[in-house]
């Protein structure tokens, strides 16, 4: 959909997924209590985000940046359904995510009308798949 950033977002992508990897090995290894490799995970999902957004949103195709914004969700909605989390981990993460797409909404060139559908539309998953990790 942006080819134009597609070999930095794989990068970050790469990047957040083998630095994630060696964390969580080297507390598996040292025995850390299952909360903080919860949180480990928590900060995995919104580490991927963000490395995944910001060479998206710099894409030179701002009305195709604006469209793969949806697939933001994705990502709030993995901290909710993929894991297991206790409630208020899950809650933060989803949040800071939810947070970051109305920051990004904001700034990305579209419609009033278009803003407020994609406004909605974060705001319903937030709701929803918080409601089912309750």
């Amino acid at each position: 959909l942006i080819p134009d950033v597609a070999i930095y977002t794989i990068m970050a992508r790469f990047t957040v997924g083998v630095t994630a990897l060696l964390i969580l090995e080297a507390q598996l290894r040292r025995g850390v209590a299952t909360e903080w490799i919860d949180v480990t995970c928590a900060g995995a999902i919104i580490f991927g985000y963000v490395g995944w957004l910001c060479p998206a949103v710099m894409g030179a195709d701002k009305e195709s940046v604006s469209y793969y914004m949806v697939f933001g969700t994705i990502f709030m909605m993995s901290a909710n359904l993929f894991f297991t989390f206790k409630f208020n981990v899950s809650i933060v993460t989803s949040a800071i995510i939810l947070v970051i797409l109305y920051i990004v909404n904001y700034f990305v060139p579209s419609t009033l009308i278009y803003k407020m559908v994609f406004g909605t539309f974060y705001i319903s998953c937030f709701t929803f798949t918080s409601y089912l990790n309750w």
